[in-house]
């Protein structure tokens, strides 16, 4: 007698929403898909131009951070963006709602990107600002005479 090892598949089905969440079941992946959330991912996805770690993106930072470099093309992505910040900050002030709304509305008259901090799972998110305010607060904190 002697041991073999014998390789072994095993498919598993799975389905898949239009956000690409995966489910095990198909009455799970449709009640997820009729959510207010599976809808706004959807919409959200659309707009979204590179999902990368911030390692990746910038070089510095964490790989653990998800960052979405956006478009805002027009003010359809500017209410979807805002929808999807409030559903995951719904906790936050009318005030800080407003800037955030302000910051993504920059970002479509400014043709400007937006950058958006997220969790790998789409569980919360924060909007960092448009790439114009990336760079000039790099600016203001980092000195010529520091270089």
């Amino acid at each position: 007698m002697k041991e073999i090892s014998v390789e072994q598949k095993t498919y598993i089905r799975k389905w898949e929403a239009i956000d690409g969440t995966q489910f095990n079941s198909r009455e799970d992946c449709e009640k997820y898909e009729n959510s207010a959330k599976c809808v706004i991912l959807a919409k959200y996805k659309d707009f979204v131009i590179k999902e990368s770690d911030e390692y990746h993106l910038f070089g510095v930072g964490n790989e653990d951070c998800q960052v979405d470099v956006v478009r805002v093309p027009n003010e359809k992505a500017i209410d979807v963006i805002f929808q999807l910040f409030c559903f995951f900050r719904d906790w936050e002030s009318d005030e800080n709602k407003e800037k955030a709304r302000k910051t993504i509305t920059n970002a479509f008259e400014y043709n400007d990107f937006l950058i958006i901090d997220r969790g790998y799972e789409l569980d919360n998110l924060y909007i960092i600002g448009t790439l114009n305010d990336v760079i000039e607060q790099i600016k203001e904190r980092v000195k010529p005479n520091e270089i």
